[in-house]
């Protein structure tokens, strides 16, 4: 019987699992998680195989690695009341670097900002893509970017190692040139300061999907085969590395 009695996601899009059950959503439909993405996402798929009934994704389409650091900070701990750390798994899909999230003072809530992709203005306020040209024009800058991924990847995994949570990362989506030329700059003893063996790093979950031949939705995410086969995968690694949950 596995120790792990919650499973617990944070990530973009892919990790949602957006588009699973089909992909006729409306917009603003986008960020609604059905019982049935929850439960053929790859996590849901692995919480079903270890046998753990809670899941907890918290995951959005979109999503930045800001709010990963932010959800596994802030937001994870809040279920310690019912959850001893070792009793909880935490997945995180990391995804492309530039993607940020800021906070709307007018609105009190959280706003993401995607550099290379333009605010649907059906959808969004007149400030947010003022703001959003802005950034892209001035701020948006892979050495930012590269090394705050960098600073958010390292302090996840001191945060979870030190309270005792087992985790594994991966990556949804392929990181592009210029955050690899930055990357390579990066001094080796702080890289060598990543978990690899809790951070599955070999190829993106897009990249596997499509290496795999298996089917993308019409928004180009991965569908039940894809998911399916991406958990088998994790837990084969997980498995691997000794890290697994019993």
């Amino acid at each position: 019987m596995s120790l792990i009695k919650m499973i617990y996601v944070a990530g973009d899009s892919f990790s949602f699992g957006q588009e699973l059950g089909g992909s006729d959503v409306p917009p603003r439909d986008f960020y609604k998680l059905t019982d049935y993405m929850r439960d053929n996402s790859y996590t849901g798929v692995i919480a079903k195989t270890w046998g753990v009934e809670t899941v907890i994704n918290k995951s959005l389409p979109g999503g930045s690695n800001d709010r990963a650091f932010r959800m596994i900070t802030t937001d994870l701990p809040t279920y310690f009341g019912d959850y001893k750390p070792e009793e909880i798994y935490v997945f995180v899909s990391l995804t492309h670097a530039s993607r940020r999230e800021f906070y709307d003072n007018i609105y009190g809530c959280w706003n993401a900002l995607i550099p290379n992709y333009s605010p649907d203005p059906k959808f969004s306020e007149k400030q947010h893509i003022e703001f959003w040209k802005l950034y892209a024009a001035y701020y948006d800058n892979p050495l930012e970017s590269t090394t705050r991924f960098l600073s958010q990847l390292l302090s996840m995994q001191a945060f979870l190692k030190g309270l005792g949570i087992r985790y594994l990362f991966s990556d949804s989506m392929h990181h592009d040139e210029a955050f690899w030329e930055e990357y390579k700059k990066i001094h080796t003893k702080i890289l060598y300061m990543i978990d690899t063996d809790r951070y599955y790093r070999e190829e993106p979950f897009n990249s596997f999907v499509g290496r795999k031949k298996l089917p993308f939705g019409k928004y180009n995410h991965p569908l039940e085969e894809g998911h399916k086969a991406w958990a088998e995968h994790l837990m084969g690694y997980i498995f691997e590395k000794g890290n697994n949950p019993k």
